[in-house]
């Protein structure tokens, strides 16, 4: 944990630390989930995709 590590004795930051981590620990669950999927399962139509909404989808003007 070397985040925890940094804060060190910056006790001003320990009370923000604390209220965001239940998010950066959801975040990197969900994270090593998608990743460890990505290994098991293979890329799939991925580079497809990616093609095809970068160069075949209409892109409207911004609003």
């Amino acid at each position: 944990m070397r985040l925890v590590r940094t804060l060190g004795e910056r006790r001003r930051l320990w009370r923000p630390f604390a209220a965001g981590f239940p998010i950066i620990l959801a975040v990197s669950v969900c994270a090593g989930f998608g990743e460890a999927a990505g290994y098991l399962l293979g890329a799939g139509t991925a580079e497809a995709e990616l093609k095809r909404w970068e160069l075949d989808v209409e892109r409207g003007a911004p609003a």
